[in-house]
């Protein structure tokens, strides 16, 4: 199955905002070519698997600052007038979530499995190969992925 025709056209601007080992980083080519930025911060938390909200504002937001959560709605403005707008994901720490793995007995002899699963429906893989044709070609050519191409994994 080809990709549909129609792609989505990105921003030729590269992201301000950056996501590195769970910290919030600007990019230093927006640095150099908008100034000093200034950004907030509003974490995405999902209520349910159908609905998520924005938190509250964080003003101001500076480089190398920790994730508050996995995902994020960061606005910039630069000294030289211009905006940044974007959601961004990432993986926050949480100390707890350590702590729960180190006590887990499970864990004390590891399966070493190198295998990665992607579960989409049909309407979802579709949309993924149509809005994100490179990742699609990368996952097939490069990595050497597996589409199964059915709607249903297992018993429906």
């Amino acid at each position: 199955m080809n990709p549909v025709e129609n792609q989505l056209e990105c921003g030729k601007e590269q992201n301000w905002v950056y996501i590195d080992n769970g910290t919030f980083r600007l990019s230093q080519q927006a640095l150099l070519k908008h100034g000093p930025i200034e950004c907030a911060y509003r974490s995405i938390l999902r209520e349910n698997d159908f609905s998520a909200v924005e938190g509250q504002r964080l003003y101001p937001v500076v480089d190398r600052m920790p994730l508050i959560s996995d995902f994020f709605h960061a606005d910039c403005r630069a000294s030289d007038g211009s905006i940044y707008n974007n959601i961004h994901s990432g993986i926050h720490f949480d100390a707890t979530l350590h702590e729960r793995h180190s006590e887990s007995s499970a864990d004390k002899t590891p399966l070493n499995y190198n295998v990665l699963m992607f579960g989409y429906d049909s309407v979802s893989r579709i949309s993924f190969m149509r809005l994100l044709p490179k990742t699609y070609m990368y996952l097939i050519q490069q990595l050497g992925a597996v589409v199964m191409k059915v709607p249903v994994y297992g018993s429906a």
